[in-house]
């Protein structure tokens, strides 16, 4: 929903006044803080690709891009404090009713799941893309450990780096395959975008936003597994890519703006 919004607003941002962009990048920062809460980082892709584009782009002035990152800001700031603030209230009243209970982490466990990525290949020294491999590993190194907490992350990155250090070759391969994967995607999902002309499709700002987003979309599929729980804004973005990839270029005509494989010369 942001994304062709944005291409719209760089494709015809003469027509529009700067109250517009702000206003916009304003909802974008609160839809980002919204979608990171109901699921971790699901936002993430989309803010880059914003950021980009307002770098890279010749529209604004200086001024006015760093006016329009203050309303990004301001736009994620509101739901986040909020949010934070219901945490904060659900810890003090558990926290009241039982002085043992000890507050989760308030983010994605990230080593968890790196180790986890460890077992998209099989491999002969136990390492599963299962939560109960990863919880059994931490109960093993040390005993007692409460899961989702600071301690298990910490465990776990060391998991992680002694896997990749004893066994290199296996952990290239192992990234080298799911790399693969993602690519197979980007291609399958981009589709004929991929074969427009360099100078008959998207402008450079553009093409240099949509790659930084495919760039942070495809980090989720690397670190865990490529499967579609985690590959769902790299398929968005790429099949967005290539709707407005052709979408540019088809007016001014198909053979001169599509690489065509095995075209004859003549």
């Amino acid at each position: 929903m942001v994304i062709p919004w944005l291409v719209a607003l760089h494709r015809s941002i003469s027509t529009y006044r700067n109250q517009y962009l702000f206003a916009g990048l304003f909802l974008v920062g609160f839809l980002f803080a919204i979608t990171d809460f109901v699921r971790a980082y699901a936002g993430v892709p989309v803010l880059f690709f914003v950021v980009t584009l307002l770098l890279s782009s010749k529209w604004p002035r200086h001024r006015i891009r760093a006016i329009a990152v203050v309303f990004l800001i301001a736009g994620a700031a509101g739901p986040m404090v909020y949010f934070g603030s219901l945490f904060q209230d659900r810890d003090a009243f558990l926290i009241q009713q039982d002085p043992g209970y000890t507050p989760p982490l308030k983010r994605h466990l990230f080593w968890h799941t790196a180790y986890m990525g460890l077992g998209y290949t099989t491999n002969d020294f136990g390492v599963e893309w299962s939560d109960g491999h990863a919880f059994n590993a931490l109960e093993a190194r040390a005993p007692g450990t409460p899961h989702l907490s600071v301690e298990s992350e910490r465990i776990h990155k060391q998991l992680f780096f002694e896997t990749i250090i004893a066994h290199p070759v296996f952990a290239i391969m192992n990234y080298a395959a799911k790399a693969g994967v993602l690519a197979f995607m980007v291609i399958l999902f981009a589709n004929a975008g991929l074969l427009v002309r360099e100078n008959r499709g998207l402008d450079p700002p553009l093409r240099f936003a949509f790659l930084s987003a495919t760039a942070i979309a495809s980090s989720y599929g690397i670190l865990a597994i490529p499967s579609i729980n985690y590959t769902t804004q790299l398929v968005a973005i790429a099949a967005l890519y290539g709707i407005f990839s052709i979408a540019v270029a088809i007016p001014q005509g198909f053979k001169s703006s599509f690489l065509i494989p095995f075209q004859r010369r003549d």
